[in-house]
């Protein structure tokens, strides 16, 4: 491994305390002179903070000695954009980082010939957000009756458009009650099966079941409960 051209060294004192991670690589080549592998030279304390990695367990290792090491695949997605990046200026993707669930944002620029950089941006407040919104519409939209409800004491905390329209309640009637209250499981015995079933699994599948309606119409389904956490 060669030592950094000064040029590398000192846009590398430029990014050590950046607040987004940075880590250089260098390009290993075969006889032929086609690039095969890279290798990490140097990072920030961002890239340990965000990726969970360790600095003396990366730098001077092989991309293909790291992914053998921690089962990720981002050193072969790395190496792979890398190989690309001497081709054209730059490239990203998005990887999550199991360890200390982050999500990141990396990207990838050519610098020296012969070497390139990856610096890493956290967007797990972003992805948990967009994750949350599309949660929250197919939730709200789904043709299926569904509900939020605590526990132990079943209190609805959100129920959809079609289980508010199905039932004829609104949504001021139905959030803080529980079904116990409002009446919906037409058998109680029901209720405890469906509550065991939990406690015991954590989730009740293909439960045959009967609703009342605020009208007191008895409607016949099918009920499915997970917890979330």
């Amino acid at each position: 491994m060669r030592s950094l051209p000064q040029k590398i060294f000192q846009n590398s004192m430029l990014v050590k305390h950046l607040p987004v991670g940075y880590a250089n690589h260098q390009i290993l080549v075969d006889e032929e002179g086609e690039p095969v592998d890279s290798i990490i030279i140097e990072v920030n304390q961002s890239f340990e903070d965000i990726t969970g990695l360790n600095t003396k367990a990366v730098v001077g290792k092989k991309a293909t000695e790291l992914h053998a090491i921690f089962k990720d695949p981002v050193f072969e997605r790395i190496c792979e954009h890398g190989r690309n990046t001497l081709l054209k200026r730059s490239n990203n993707f998005e990887h999550y980082f199991k360890k200390e669930r982050t999500y990141c944002s990396i990207r990838i620029v050519k610098s020296e010939p012969g070497y390139f950089s990856t610096f890493y941006t956290d967007i797990t407040e972003k992805k948990t957000l967009q994750e949350q919104n599309n949660f929250e519409l197919l939730f709200r939209n789904n043709p299926a009756l569904m509900a939020l409800t605590t526990l132990p004491d079943r209190r609805f905390v959100a129920v959809n458009d079609a289980f508010l329209k199905t039932l004829g309640y609104t949504k001021e009637e139905i959030t803080g009650k529980s079904s116990q209250e409002l009446g919906i499981f037409a058998n109680p015995a029901q209720i405890e099966i469906v509550a065991k079933q939990i406690k015991e699994k954590s989730k009740v599948e293909d439960f045959e079941i009967q609703v009342r309606c605020k009208d007191g119409t008895l409607l016949d389904g099918i009920f499915f409960r997970a917890s979330v956490h």
